[in-house]
């Protein structure tokens, strides 16, 4: 499974990494043992908690998640998921683009694998009462929200609309530009492939684009 490219340029402007294992390590299985995690609950409180912090939600008995409204902005739809079980809250993130193409659709603590190593033992936070269910939920809002404003900026300001899909060896030998990413790679353009050139083995208007629109990032983020 790998990150679409604009999707992980989010998470990392809004430094996703760093704050769910923040989450995590506050709301921790030595922070509140089995025996004391919240086991039972009003699923009904639950919901009139996500109301209160301004979410409308329902619960699929199918699914057995509690799922927020689904979010229309532009050609993309944005989704959030949680379940409450043993004490753990499982949050997971959707998005879809106009053609119902999935851009995201997976628990956070994967999605830190997915940006950081596969062996990263990263817990979904565990919760002893409705106070810390509360906690866990209105912070992972806020990065929820800043995550659906820097991918809309991101996806605004790269103009360009995403498929994804297999592709052939012809497309890219026609190519108008072809580039790589990668979490530890900003972007490289690719302008041979097999031996043949691609546009004439120049590097093309939109990879320098998106190079010059992630660095700028990188540099703010970094305060500089």
């Amino acid at each position: 499974m790998k990150l679409d490219a604009r999707v992980e340029e989010a998470l990392i402007e809004i430094n996703f990494v760093e704050r769910y294992e923040a989450l995590s390590h506050i709301f921790s299985r030595s922070r509140t043992p089995k025996e004391e995690a919240l086991d039972y609950y009003d699923g009904d409180f639950l919901m009139e908690i996500i109301n209160s912090l301004g979410y409308e939600v329902k619960f699929s008995k199918k699914e057995y998640f509690f799922s927020l409204k689904k979010e229309k902005n532009g050609q993309y739809e944005f989704g959030f998921k949680f379940s409450l079980e043993y004490g753990m809250v499982e949050l997971i993130w959707d998005l879809k683009d106009s053609n119902q193409n999935v851009l995201l659709g997976t628990n956070l603590f994967t999605i830190i694998r997915l940006l950081t190593s596969p062996d990263n033992k990263i817990m979904d936070p565990i919760v002893s009462d409705y106070v810390d269910f509360r906690d866990v939920m209105k912070i992972a809002f806020e990065m929820y929200e800043d995550f659906k404003q820097v991918f809309l900026k991101i996806a605004k300001d790269i103009g360009l609309k995403i498929e994804e899909r297999k592709f052939s060896m012809d497309e890219v030998y026609g190519a108008d530009e072809v580039f790589i990413s990668a979490a530890t790679l900003i972007l490289l353009p690719v302008v041979y492939a097999d031996g043949k050139a691609i546009n004439g083995a120049k590097v093309g208007e939109i990879s320098s684009k998106l190079r010059e629109i992630y660095a700028g990032e990188l540099l703010k983020e970094a305060g500089l």
